[in-house]
């Protein structure tokens, strides 16, 4: 079915105008038009190479980008002050090519970093769990729009694999299966906690498969939960169509097949022994499959 999937010929020119161009890191990842976030003039540069990217349902979209550049560290914080988003996912690759991500936020305790000449950005606690993922919480404050927010950042630390490395078998399932399950369960227990169910914003080196593995892994599993059923092909082909190079290899859409056949195993032995350490402690335990229905659920 891969081969079916569409090439978009939509229109990306506001990426390459000359004052645009430079702020993209991959040269052919860049967003369509129609559906890129755009930030205010009159607050500094308009362009930022992110895309809204819709999830399975309203309550829990995405914006996609690359990994901010050293250039553009401000307009990635204008995003969270322009456009509904209070949560950050970073996600990293193993290639050894992939550039570099500043560190674009305070690392220490009681250290506020200063973006443009109005924002402040303070780290208010700082969390490793599992060895696999680093929670932050910021506060972002802003004396122009007199605005002040909670930003929540989720670092998963085991690299997702790019194209190469799928190809050679160098990735799952010994690093994506159940820490991501665990992973994406603590965002989704996170959103709940807050309230907050809009965006969230995810990006990797040039904002393209790592990014698109894990919000493809986000949206079939709230559409497993919601139907007890998925469609890869037409939630794959749903992302083409709102970013560049999202999906790029059989292997990586072959992923989503193995990631939803390991979640119903483990579903299984869940209901089977009313435990599971794979799954113990994540918000799939108590919200994505109900141990009771678990075969209604297969």
């Amino acid at each position: 079915k891969l081969s079916l999937l569409p090439v978009e010929n939509v229109s990306q020119r506001d990426a390459y105008f000359a004052d645009n161009i430079d702020r993209n890191r991959h040269p052919q990842i860049v967003p369509y038009d129609r559906n890129r976030v755009c930030l205010s003039r009159i607050l500094g540069h308009p362009y930022i190479n992110a895309s809204f990217v819709e999830g399975y349902s309203y309550h829990c979209s995405f914006i996609i980008t690359q990994d901010p550049l050293s250039e553009t560290i401000h307009e990635f914080w204008r995003m969270f002050i322009e456009h509904d988003s209070n949560c950050i996912v970073q996600l990293h690759t193993m290639a050894e090519s992939s550039p570099k991500c500043p560190l674009y936020y305070p690392n220490d305790y009681d250290t506020t970093m200063k973006i443009g000449s109005t924002t402040l950005l303070k780290l208010i606690q700082k969390e490793l769990l599992h060895e696999k993922m680093i929670t932050r919480e910021f506060c972002l404050t802003d004396t122009r729009e007199a605005l002040s927010k909670t930003i929540y950042h989720f670092e998963y630390l085991p690299p997702i694999s790019t194209n190469d490395e799928f190809e050679n078998g160098q990735c799952f399932p010994s690093i994506l299966t159940n820490s991501l399950f665990d992973f994406i369960g603590y965002i989704n227990k996170r959103q709940h906690t807050t309230n907050h169910d809009r965006y969230i914003t995810v990006h990797c080196g040039n904002g393209g498969p790592s990014c698109a593995i894990f919000c493809m892994c986000v949206m079939l599993l709230d559409q497993l939960k919601n139907e007890h059923a998925v469609d890869i092909f037409q939630r794959v082909r749903a992302l083409q169509r709102q970013r560049a190079a999202m999906i790029t290899s059989f292997a990586q859409y072959e992923y989503f097949y193995e990631m939803i056949l390991k979640f119903l195993e483990e579903s299984f032995d869940l209901a089977a022994a009313k435990s599971s350490p794979s799954l113990n402690n994540s918000v799939y335990d108590n919200n994505m499959i109900d141990q009771d229905d678990t075969h209604d659920r297969l």
